[in-house]
């Protein structure tokens, strides 16, 4: 077996054996004496696909706040969150006064769209009883019905980098009703299943007329019951915390992260099961935390390498650039991206191994993602049969459940072009 340099009968068969009109194959570097040919011609299909079951029970963090993305719509993030009672009730009867109550949630440093803008956060008290799926996971499409009146409500300047919380001062007269119960001891504070009778769940929500930032919080929120405690020799101010937790104690949290795309070049996407090719959407295709996800296929790939079967592939690496959006402050780029093989309905059906790289360039700015391809090319030149098998892109698991970051890329005609660069050797076998 010898290797020789590919001949102009060769790349002509490669250009004609496709049925792809666009002059696949067309643009070949000849490499060497080894026979090693450059191709950045293939077509790559591009599209955005909306994900209709993104657990978010099991979320990092709580995110709430509002945002009116440029290309996306309007996003707002919802936390529910169902609490426990405190592990010690105990108070003394006479000695102590009811002061205030609040809920309090801790920064978790994570913060995206426009922090600089006041935001007003309210905190409603939940109507009906929330309980899991059958499969014990609540989704980011997920949601229960609530009252429209506030508990409480507060009005603030984001401190997403600080170590600060944000206390909500909550309505006295539930303040009043707990430090009541919890006076005399009574079970509804002290037995999770009477406790989440009278509190059925709480949910924090933005104010959806303020295009600000959606905000990360702990998941380890606190209503504060304050009480002032006269039994020493100075008067100290001090609480019961009833607390967010793990399903096993009876408590949990989930984010709503729903969209808008009506008035969106996304406006039909509906299901999972579905994709929108970038041609319909100005040639950009999009990438969100809790919502969407890229998928890519190579239609005319078969075409082009299995018709020349003196090729092999030595390495195949896709390029994908990110689009530079006018409200880019503090929406920075994804820092990893996840990538799994999907049937014709997205869904999953291998786990690639493959390795996303973020290249950025000081020297003249092309900032690009890029990712081996070769072992999903390998693949599909493997199966004969015609399939809708392609690559999903998405944030990693972690930070799609509990992020809004977004990424928006363009496709092969877009001025942000994907490419995808394969590298092949010409084989010929000699008696």
């Amino acid at each position: 077996m010898r290797f020789f340099p590919l001949t102009i009968l060769v790349v002509s068969g490669l250009i004609y054996s496709c049925s792809e009109p666009s002059g696949i194959g067309s643009n070949f570097i000849q490499n060497g004496d080894l026979g090693v040919l450059y191709i950045d011609t293939i077509s790559i299909k591009a599209s955005t696909v909306f994900f209709d079951s993104v657990p978010t029970s099991t979320a990092s963090r709580l995110l709430i706040g509002y945002h009116n993305d440029e290309d996306l719509g309007p996003l707002t993030c919802k936390a529910y969150f169902k609490l426990i009672p405190a592990s010690s009730t105990n108070i003394e009867e006479t000695n102590t006064r009811y002061s205030r109550i609040s809920l309090v949630l801790k920064y978790d440093k994570y913060s995206y769209y426009d922090t600089s803008a006041l935001q007003t956060f309210s905190v409603h008290r939940v109507t009906e009883n929330m309980e899991t799926e059958t499969d014990g996971k609540l989704y980011s499409t997920s949601g229960f019905d609530y009252d429209p009146i506030p508990l409480g409500q507060i009005d603030f300047l984001p401190r997403p980098n600080k170590t600060d919380s944000l206390e909500i001062p909550i309505s006295d007269e539930l303040g009043k009703q707990l430090y009541d119960l919890v006076k005399i001891g009574s079970k509804s504070i002290s037995n999770a299943d009477d406790f989440q009778k009278l509190i059925r769940g709480l949910v924090v929500s933005p104010d959806s007329s303020i295009d600000g930032a959606i905000l990360g919080f702990s998941t380890e929120a606190e209503l504060r019951l304050y009480y002032m405690d006269f039994s020493g020799e100075e008067t100290d101010e001090e609480y019961i915390t009833f607390s967010v937790s793990g399903s096993s104690e009876g408590g949990f949290y989930f984010n709503s992260i729903k969209s808008d795309r009506s008035d969106t070049n996304l406006k039909d996407l509906k299901s999972t099961r579905y994709a929108l090719n970038s041609a319909l959407t100005d040639e950009k295709f999009y990438l969100q935390g809790g919502a969407l996800g890229m998928r890519i296929e190579f239609p005319f790939i078969n075409s082009i390498l299995r018709d020349n079967g003196n090729l092999i592939i030595s390495d195949a690496i896709l390029e994908i650039r990110p689009i530079h959006k006018s409200d880019q402050f503090n929406a920075g780029l994804p820092e990893e991206l996840s990538v799994n093989g999907v049937n014709e309905k997205n869904q999953v059906q291998y786990a690639y191994p493959m390795s996303i790289e973020l290249v950025t360039n000081p020297y003249d700015r092309d900032t690009y993602y890029q990712l081996d391809v070769e072992q999903f090319i390998k693949q599909q030149l493997s199966i004969y049969e015609l399939n809708g098998n392609a690559l999903m892109i998405t944030l990693p698991d972690a930070e799609l459940s509990s992020s809004v970051t977004r990424l928006y890329a363009g496709d092969q005609k877009n001025q942000y072009e994907m490419i995808v660069k394969i590298h092949v050797v010409t084989v010929n076998d000699e008696d």
